[in-house]
């Protein structure tokens, strides 16, 4: 830092013009090369004394830069014959001189050009114009707060009023200003004053939560001004005071958080007691009446300064008074809600806080909601889902809801339509992996009611099945239901202490249920969401309450958990991670725990521990069983689980047998008897791997180019745009950014392209169909924002794995086994040097170079089990690798392994290491206020988020050092404290943060800003991510998917409709019940495509349909429209609802100036629409009637019946197509039908060789499975005229396995029809025919093998005759045994395949697979095409 005196400077030249001059000067890269940010610097000019001119020649020139930057600007400037200046305007420069002094700039200048970029003085000058124009107080005469009714009126409920605040008398009147740097109007009710001290009743508004501003002029003199709100202003209370403490205010204690000379704001939920009750439902519309005329119109000039919503007339005036939320309505309310079923109070009273009726409209449809719980038709569960869906309607700006009579006419329509909606159609959760969950969310004013919706079950909700509404999932959110996110002034920990902490500890009252704190889920606490729970009888049971649910959790008196808060609530949590029920081990001696290992204090298997791959089998099973998982494509490897009181990840061990565990210690967190093996997640794909800006300012600063970053963004951005082109390259574009998810969108376009389907063009199979085009425009658009705003660009070719240890021993320090496995491809070893990291990265160590193995050598662990898709560990060193990448650990920590070499820096940077966590511990056993305390404490102290973007924004200002600049280093730090404080309890506090730039780079601008311009206090970001937000510009895009959507709501060319009725569903059922009716076939590419395949090779398309499958789809299709509704509803950020096409691809198109609250929003939905589709197919698939039954297989005939099911849903949605939910109810059924024909292929594969034994004469049998074209096989050369021994076991297992088939369709129907006993008892009998079924093929096994290799040389084995999974079994042991005796070649005879379906040998290809999977290469031997030769000392390439 350096002052410069100038001299010489022409009079007429004023201060912009020579800033300008010297910025040209100064920011030339000689002077900035080294520190990579123009210098920053500021002008001051000597007053002239005559105030003649604006300075008297002189001034001062304060550069921010070192000595040897300023020395080489006074070299080549400082003397008049230096080269000319380059200025805006034609001044002669004269005797102008620059030169060094001695003295030193003042220390508030210097730290404000250290912390602050170069502003350009037009800019600077703009922002203080606007300032100035925003500065005016409007004088008010009163402020009221009402309700806006349906007739454009405005119903005052409220004068805002304040005679005191504390014990201070008000002593000035009511006031408007605008703060220009919050973009808030701030309303004072009031003041009152003191000689020290300043307090004031203040109402805070956004800018953007202003929907609009009416204008009453009925009093001329005093005119008013109608405010309605997106969402409710804040209620503060504003002080200026030396030194205030424990004072209460309106109920709120004030603490001096803030130093004895700053403002402190205190939140409020109300202004004094009187206004409590009724501020929850008045506060979205707010009157204030001026003192003058002209107070209006400067209110008027202001808001237009401010771009507010025009300031409209109104005529006549809108006030009319009509007391709506008297004492006496709201009383009267709340007592007749009490007599109400409590799930019918729970819907009426949701609509009452959600502001969706007024106390008398809802008081006026009493008579009509009590009839609807009487009424015979409906009873309790579906009077309580029609008023929920009455709820849904009344939000919905098509239903038109303008009058009272228009309500009722909803109401009414809404209760015909269930009354005429099959019995069946109220949602049966048959499932113990899902249930209806309840939801409420606080915000500082309201509670607002939501549900029953959807969703993953947990361990606790699972042990109470019938009383499942007793439970309650409750949100705490600011008003716009973003979390409490406070100004440095604002005293949010004393506002969240006293709503928070006071709901937590004192519980809920709803509709006339107490509820209470329960717990909470990690995922959930993020979300600042816990559990409450209402206390109720257990049949034959005792009382359950809170208390005791906990209690019954485990024993928490270990390792002194019971005395530290956050980790005993952590530990409680796991009971309520969202889990599917899976396997149960038979016997407690299966589990064994052993020591981790560890080398130098570092744990190398922290959270990870074995399972037998009998144990995986079942676990898989039972998970495809539910209906709710997709099919694995690989048998996974690694499961995240929940067991008692163990948590992590458990990986296939083959060295274990039957049900064999191996648990860790790292994974003991409390102690609980074992219970059911609870699956979080699978682990069976790679993810694609995407750069964020944390990543990529870690690179930067290592040393990789931005040009990389720009080359990839590029690509993907070309990908985008050619994702229109073809069903196949699309899957891939919506696969690789997480796009379509829930509805499996990428897997039904690669079904469609092999079924010859094009997206677009001529031809019979060309699809031409609006709703997908939209549909991928809106992905477009999704994954376009993401790169802008996030940077997330995905990197081909690197992937995301979760990690594992390596238990055996093998992997020498540093090094990684990873094998990648993708759908349809070759499995692949990475192999060589890979860049490692795991998000979030907040520091320049969190990436390291790790060496990949390749392909394992034979003898080596991973020749048997190559853990597809994980990345494993070495166990080996001094510190494990997953402890270095930002403290990683293997509890279910996904890795990111980097495998594009442009990407990798010359070297990296050391790994932090922490050391850890003080854990906060009490003198005492907690008690439940301890729990609810610590909930209190983390909402308040949960800036992870904050500490993570100010690092970004350091990174981003300080150039020259970028991430390793020393406040980053701190700030990663305080990021890794931030991470452990959830289960440390020790928090990280605002004041350690260092102090950040004023300033803040163009990135981190909102979505409405213009292209190419610099809003208030940012600049242009000279960093990659910089660049990177740059080079996308999304106005075109925007504008496109903003049309696609308009049109969608306009419903042009007639798609889109509200929803359809039940008449026409059951006309257009009758018609599809109709033999060979064709309705829309022949006119739909995409139904002839499907129509002709499953023709050919699955079902009869043209045959009667089944009724059982008419009445499942009449009873899924209305529930799920209606759901879709609800659910578009819900997450919109516009008071339109989301399209269709947004719902299913998982976004939200609209632009918002709160993208935090969209991210909230997306995610929400997509959760919820992923439980949706999978409770609509486990419908479709009929998979609830048999989960009581747990049968061991599938036979053909349910698998049939299953397609014949999916066929008609989507035919149904083909002829609907032009009503709302139609076109994604097909996409549904779509995936069904595809899941079944591969189903379908997997059952003919396992079931071959019987087919050709029995033949055609199998298909005579009454009780055998529907014959189908591809089941029709050639019969198996004729048999000498004495049948060998395995033709004859085989004959007997066949008749077996009929009467197996049997007795499991017989099962299912007694089981549908209600005979329960008899339904179990043939399923014993099932299961007593498939045992000796397997007995006497393992005998046929036996026979065909010994008699085929009789005689045979080592080096052959003869395959031929056996079923494909016989074949494998054997393929292991020969392999081995074939190795230990030093053999070169295996040859494996497999047969020609002369009797499988298109002379396709099935045991050829799945013994060739099998040998890719283990990574031993094979080929036909050249001489008999039935021979494989395995080329023992030789890698599959």
């Amino acid at each position: 830092m350096a002052t410069v005196l100038l001299e010489g400077i022409p009079r007429q030249v004023d201060k912009s013009d020579l800033v300008y001059a010297i910025r040209d000067l100064l920011h030339q890269p000689e002077f900035h090369s080294d520190i990579g940010r123009p210098p920053n610097f500021d002008v001051q000019l000597d007053r002239d004394p005559t105030d003649e001119f604006d300075h008297n020649g002189n001034g001062t020139l304060t550069i921010a830069a070192d000595d040897m930057v300023v020395a080489t600007f006074i070299s080549i400037y400082g003397e008049p014959d230096r080269p000319r200046l380059e200025t805006e305007s034609d001044w002669d420069q004269g005797e102008l001189t620059f030169s060094l002094t001695s003295s030193s700039p003042a220390m508030d200048l210097v730290q404000e050009l250290e912390n602050s970029p170069f502003v350009d003085p037009h800019v600077a000058q703009g922002r203080e114009a606007r300032k100035r124009a925003l500065g005016t107080t409007v004088d008010l005469r009163s402020v009221e707060f009402g309700w806006f009714c349906r007739d454009n009126r405005f119903s005052p409920e409220w004068q805002a009023r304040v005679q005191t605040i504390g014990d201070l008398p008000v002593n000035t009147m009511p006031s408007l200003r605008f703060n220009a740097d919050s973009n808030e109007i701030w309303i004072s009710l009031g003041a009152a004053s003191t000689d020290s001290m300043t307090r004031q009743a203040m109402v805070v508004i956004r800018f953007s939560r202003i929907e609009a501003l009416l204008l009453d002029m009925a009093e001329p003199s005093t005119p008013g001004i109608i405010f309605t709100f997106l969402s409710p202003p804040a209620l503060e209370m504003h002080e200026n005071t030396e030194n205030t403490f424990g004072e209460d205010i309106f109920g709120v204690n004030l603490f001096n958080l803030f130093g004895d000379d700053k403002i402190r704001r205190y939140r409020l939920t109300a202004f004094g007691s009187t206004q409590e009750r009724i501020t929850p439902y008045t506060l979205f519309a707010m009157r204030v009446t001026c003192t003058s005329r002209v107070h209006l119109e400067e209110f008027r000039r202001m808001a237009r300064v401010a771009s507010l919503p025009r300031l409209t007339d109104s005529v006549p005036s809108p006030v009319v008074a009509r007391a709506l939320f008297s004492a006496t309505t709201l009383d009267r309310i709340e007592g007749w809600l009490q007599q109400l079923p409590w799930s019918v109070a729970f819907q009426a009273l949701s609509i009452l806080n959600a502001a969706a009726l007024d106390p008398l409209e809802l008081w006026n449809l009493r008579p009509r909601i009590e009839a609807l719980v009487s009424d015979a038709d409906f009873g309790v569960a579906k009077a309580g889902e029609a008023l929920r869906n009455f709820a849904t309607k009344l939000k919905d700006p098509a239903a038109l809801i303008q009058d009272e009579e228009s309500i009722f006419r909803c109401f009414e329509s809404v209760k015909a339509d269930a009354r005429r909606a099959s019995p069946g159609s109220v949602r049966r959760i048959r499932n113990p992996g899902v249930f209806n969950c309840y939801h409420a969310t606080v915000t500082p004013t309201r509670i607002l009611l939501d549900g029953p919706f959807l969703d993953q079950s947990n361990r606790v909700l699972r042990q109470y099945p019938a009383h499942q509404e007793y439970f309650l999932r409750v949100n705490f959110t600011d008003e716009d239901k973003l979390q409490f996110r406070w100004d440095w002034e604002v005293d949010g920990a004393s506002f969240v202490k006293e709503r928070v902490g006071g709901i937590l500890e004192q519980g809920l009252h709803i509709a006339g249920r107490h509820f209470e704190f329960l717990a909470y889920s990690n995922s959930a606490l993020r979300e600042h969401a816990v559990w409450f729970s209402a206390t109720f009888q257990e049949p034959g049971g005792g009382r359950i309450t809170a208390q005791s649910i906990r209690d019954g959790l485990g024993d928490f008196y270990w390792k002194n958990l019971e005395r530290q808060p956050a980790k005993l609530a952590a530990r409680m949590s796991q009971a309520f991670s969202a889990t599917e029920p899976s396997v149960n081990l038979p016997r407690d001696d299966d589990m064994t725990v052993l020591r981790d290992i560890e080398q130098n204090g570092s744990v190398f298997t922290d959270g990870v521990g074995e399972i037998s791959r009998a144990l995986a089998r079942r676990i898989v099973k039972a998970l495809n069983k539910s209906g709710r998982s997709k099919r694995f494509f690989i048998r996974p490897s690694a499961f995240q689980f929940r067991m008692g009181g163990f948590k992590g990840v458990l990986m296939v061990n083959p060295d274990l047998k039957d049900n064999e565990i191996r648990l860790r210690d790292s994974q003991q967190k409390f102690l609980s008897p074992l219970a059911d093996i609870e699956i979080a997640q699978v682990f069976y794909r790679a993810k694609p791997f995407y750069l964020n800006r944390f990543l990529i300012m870690i690179l930067e600063t290592l040393g990789v180019s931005a040009e990389v970053f720009l080359r990839l963004q590029g690509e993907a951005i070309r990908e985008a745009e050619a994702a229109i082109e073809s069903f196949a390259g699309c899957a891939g574009f919506l696969d690789t950014n997480g796009c379509g998810t829930s509805y499996h969108i990428s897997s039904i376009f690669l079904h469609m392209s092999r079924l010859g389907l094009t997206l677009g063009g001529l031809g019979p199979m060309a699809v031409k169909d609006g709703f997908l085009n939209r549909s991928i425009r809106f992905a477009k658009n999704h994954v376009l924002r993401e790169m802008k705003h996030k940077a997330r660009i995905p990197v081909k070719g690197s992937y995301t794995l979760v990690g594992v240890a390596d238990f055996t021993g093998y992997l020498p320090p540093n090094t990684i086994f990873a094998c990648i496995c993708l759908r349809d491809k070759k499995p692949f070893c990475v192999k060589g040097r890979v860049l490692i990291s795991r998000s979030p990265q907040v520091h320049p160590g969190d990436v390291q170079f790790v060496e990949a193995i390749g392909r394992p050598p034979a003898g080596s662990p991973f020749e048997h089990e190559s853990y597809k898709n994980c990345v494993v560990f070495s166990t080996q060193g001094e510190r494990s690798v997953p402890s270095m990448l930002a403290g990683g650990d293997l509890d279910g920590d996904e890795y990111n392994l980097i495998l594009d070499p442009s990407l990798f820096p010359p070297s990296c940077d050391p790994p932090a290491q922490y050391p850890p966590a003080t854990v906060k511990t009490l003198d005492r056993p907690c008690v439940t206020k301890d729990l609810t305390d610590w909930v209190t404490d983390y909402i308040n102290s949960d800036i992870l988020g904050l500490v993570c973007h100010q690092f970004l924004i350091t990174a981003d200002f300080e150039e020259a050092e970028m991430c390793r600049h020393r406040n980053c280093i701190t700030l990663a730090e305080l990021a890794s404290r931030a991470v452990d404080f959830a289960k440390s309890g020790t928090p990280v506090e605002r004041r350690e943060l260092p102090k950040g730039p004023k300033l803040k780079p163009d990135w981190s601008v909102g979505e409405f800003a213009s292209a190419g311009s610099l809003n208030k206090g940012t600049y242009e970001s000279q960093t990659a991510i910089g660049k990177l937000f740059r080079h996308i510009d999304l106005n075109r895009a925007h504008k496109d998917v903003a049309r696609q959507a308009n049109r969608e709501h306009r419903d042009e060319g007639g798609e889109g409709e509200l929803e359809a009725s039940l008449e026409e569903l059951e006309t257009v059922l009758n018609n599809l019940s109709r033999p060979r009716y064709r309705g829309s076939l022949p006119h739909h590419s995409i139904s002839e495509a499907i129509r002709s395949s499953l023709q050919q090779n699955y079902i009869d398309t043209d045959s009667p349909l089944n009724p059982e499958a008419m009445e499942i789809v009449r009873r899924i299709y209305p529930y799920y429209t209606v759901e879709l509704r609800s659910l578009s509803l819900r997450h919109s950020i516009t008071k339109q609802p989301l399209t269709e096409e947004e719902v299913i691809m998982g976004t939200i198109a609209s632009r918002t100036s709160q993208p935090r609250q969209r991210k909230a929003m997306i995610q929400q939905m997509r959760t919820q629409a992923d439980e949706l589709v999978k409770h609509v197919q486990a419908e479709l698939k009929e998979i609830g009637d048999r989960t009581e039954l747990e049968p061991d297989d599938e036979d053909f005939a349910t698998l049939q019946r299953r397609l014949q099911v999916a066929w008609l849903a989507w035919r149904l949605s083909v002829e609907q197509r032009k009503t709302f939910g139609a076109k994604s109810f097909g996409l549904i059924a779509l995936n069904v039908i595809f899941d079944g024909m591969r189903a379908v292929d997997d059952w003919r594969a396992e079931n071959e060789t019987r087919l050709h034994i029995v033949g055609r004469d199998a298909s005579m049998d009454t009780h055998s499975s529907p014959v189908n074209p591809l089941r029709d096989v050639p019969e198996s050369s004729k048999a000498s005229q004495q049948e060998p021994i395995h033709v004859i076991l085989r004959a007997q297992a066949n008749v077996e396995g009929d009467a197996m088939g049997r007795c499991a369709r017989e099962s299912q129907e007694a089981y549908t029809s209600g005979d329960r006993a008899r339904a179990k008892e043939l399923s014993n009998q099932k299961k007593l025919h498939k045992a000796r079924m397997d007995e006497l093929n393992r005998e046929a096994s036996e026979w065909i093998f010994n008699e085929n290799n009789i005689d045979r040389p080592p080096y052959e084995i003869d395959l031929h005759g056996l079923y494909v999974k016989e074949a494998l079994e054997r393929m292991g042991p020969a392999i081995i045994e074939a190795r230990e005796r030093g053999d070169r070649q295996l040859h494996v005879i497999v047969g020609r395949g002369m009797h499988s379906h298109d002379s396709i040998g099935k045991l050829r290809m799945a013994i060739e697979y099998f040998m890719l999977e283990h990574h031993i290469a094979c080929q036909p031997d050249p001489r008999n095409v039935g021979v494989l030769i395995v080329k023992l000392d030789e890698d599959e390439d």
